[in-house]
């Protein structure tokens, strides 16, 4: 141990031409960070913070993904257009835009029983039954 006198002298400028340590407490020795760090190196605390919010992120976006992926449902006409079915056995079906009547050989479907999403229960009615010219329901092969 070095006696507190020889500490002062050494600290002098040109006492003995050594250079002062740095004082070392005991707690900048043992800090959990190394080095003396007092807090966290500022590169660490930004790459935790940086991995942290890439897997937030990943987890936010993964989770979105698989519970809309089984939510979507596509229209059966787009914006200002309505469906219309074909007269016949054969069926088939069209879109017209609003405000537009049904030109043959197509007509509307009966009301209350009109296809909104593909694969509704309707859309799937009307692939086994059709409209005859007296706008009767009738089943198809």
């Amino acid at each position: 141990m070095v006696p507190v006198h020889a500490a002062a002298d050494s600290a002098r400028p040109g006492a003995a031409g050594r250079i002062p340590e740095p004082a070392v407490t005991a707690r900048s020795r043992d800090s959990e960070y190394g080095y003396g760090w007092q807090i966290r190196p500022p590169t660490t605390r930004l790459l935790v913070m940086r991995v942290r919010m890439t897997i937030v992120l990943a987890v936010v976006g993964l989770s979105g993904l698989l519970t809309s992926g089984c939510s979507y449902r596509e229209n059966i006409c787009g914006d200002g257009e309505y469906p219309v079915i074909a007269v016949g056995g054969q069926g088939g079906s069209a879109c017209i835009p609003d405000g537009e009547e049904p030109t043959a050989p197509y007509t509307r479907y009966p009301e209350g029983k009109v296809p909104k999403h593909v694969d509704d229960e309707w859309d799937v009615y009307w692939r086994t039954h059709g409209i005859d010219a007296n706008g009767a329901i009738v089943e198809t092969p």
